[in-house]
């Protein structure tokens, strides 16, 4: 009998729990698909399979599901630690990009160095290349361009634009053409917003910001990726509410401050951790006005929540 199976590989552009949509390479069309049973499992991961996975497939004659049976080697992946009510596993984003997109609000909710810290931390151990986009610059205040200075000083490209507006939405589609990019960011940053104002065609819903809280309501539910007209594609990922790091130990956790890299070796012990330490390279670099010091707050902050 002549078995008919379909074979191919395909890229994950959603994965809703055990439903998964994949894209046949060099097809437009999406078919879902599901995970096969006895592919193995990482206990520590929450879902083996992401977004932007590269997959091998089969799909049986009459069948309009496929079945998943192999995930091909990625060349990167966006991790964060799940919630503990799911016992603190690894949360992967997104896999294969090319770009992080941290869409940073100017205001409503107001940015702090904290906040943006955590995504670029996480930027910077999975050694993806972050971009810092500064959205709502229609009413940002006064006293922003001090805080974007601290990064751009640093090295980190910072983008100014307003998705209300329409301000400099061109520089950030040059940005993404033809590259990878998953957009993310805290709730109320505009993300829906400014992929709307990047694709229009999308139509994506926007959340209104509570007059209470400042903060915005969740309008992604799950990440999705979306095909962009100049070339390339974006990942939109769910407004975060808080954001814990996977991955990245104490001592490891100057590494991703590209400030403090090239002070390591300088320290006295090995594993300094720059807070009590004698002789130590970063603190004195601190003290003499190298690193600012709201970035050594937020690096004490979340050392303080590693194991």
């Amino acid at each position: 009998m002549k078995n008919d199976t379909r074979h191919f590989s395909g890229l994950v552009t959603r994965a809703l729990g055990q439903t998964i949509y994949v894209r046949p390479d060099g097809t437009a069309d999406e078919i879902i698909c599901y995970l096969r049973k006895t592919l193995k499992q990482d206990p520590t991961v929450l879902s083996p399979i992401a977004v932007g996975d590269w997959v091998q497939c089969e799909q049986a004659p009459n069948d309009e599901r496929g079945v998943i049976t192999e995930i091909l080697p990625r060349k990167n992946k966006l991790s964060r630690q799940s919630s503990p009510i799911v016992g603190s596993k690894e949360d992967i984003l997104a896999a294969n990009l090319d770009q992080i997109i941290i869409v940073v609000a100017a205001a409503q909710p107001d940015p702090t160095v904290p906040k943006i810290d955590r995504f670029l931390v996480i930027a910077e151990a999975c050694e993806i290349p972050a971009v810092l986009v500064f959205n709502k610059m229609d009413i940002a205040p006064p006293e922003l361009d001090s805080l974007i200075q601290i990064y751009a000083s640093i090295g980190y490209p910072c983008l100014k634009i307003s998705a209300k507006t329409g301000e400099n939405i061109d520089q950030l589609k040059t940005i993404l053409q033809d590259k990878l990019s998953v957009l993310i960011g805290f709730s109320g940053v505009g993300k829906s917003t400014t992929l709307n104002a990047i694709e229009p065609d999308l139509s994506l819903r926007v959340g209104k910001i509570s007059q209470k809280t400042g903060k915005g309501r969740h309008t992604t539910t799950a990440a999705q990726m979306f095909d962009l007209s100049l070339g390339g594609a974006i990942v939109d990922t769910p407004g975060l509410k808080e954001l814990s790091i996977w991955g990245i130990d104490k001592v490891g956790l100057s590494l991703c401050y590209p400030e403090m890299v090239p002070l390591l070796d300088n320290c006295y012990f090995d594993d300094c951790i720059h807070v009590t330490e004698p002789n130590c390279a970063v603190k004195a670099a601190l003290d003499a006005g190298q690193i600012h010091p709201m970035r050594y707050e937020s690096y004490c902050r979340i050392l303080q929540n590693l194991a």
